[in-house]
């Protein structure tokens, strides 16, 4: 609902992508998402991706994200996604409409730079759940 923010890790990135094409969030946290099966049998198998999965809703992503409520991490030496996929993500629609701010120098945006090592996006990402949950009034998101 228009209470959550869903986190999603590679594959769960994408499928939250795909949820928010249709269902409205608070908003979402991508982490090393991407935008083709990578040529993995069981990615293709998910139905997620196009064009079995349909061509990406960018525009509807950011609509149902609180109008752009979305973040983007990705490392720059992420073993199982490769950092151009993240960056096409980063430069689709959803960055242009979304406007993507880094929340560290360093993650992939609208400015498109990687923060150096996977464990980075892990350190990164608990910092922004720090900062989501302090920022609670009245049991919402201010």
């Amino acid at each position: 609902d228009e209470r959550t923010i869903v986190i999603g890790h590679s594959s769960g990135a994408v499928a939250t992508m795909r949820l928010l094409e249709t269902d409205q969030l608070y908003g979402a946290v991508l982490v090393s998402a991407c935008h083709t099966d990578l040529g993995d049998a069981n990615e293709a198998a998910s139905g997620y991706y196009p064009p079995k999965g349909g061509p990406w809703r960018y525009q509807e992503m950011v609509r149902n994200a609180g109008g752009g409520n979305i973040q983007l991490l990705h490392s720059d030496n992420d073993p199982f996604i490769p950092l151009p996929e993240a960056q096409h993500v980063a430069d689709s629609e959803l960055r242009l409409a979304a406007r993507l701010d880094p929340v560290s120098p360093g993650v992939v945006s609208a400015e498109a730079r990687a923060l150096r090592g996977f464990g980075s996006v892990m350190g990164i990402l608990a910092i922004f759940l720090r900062a989501v949950t302090s920022r609670r009034i009245h049991g919402k998101i201010a």
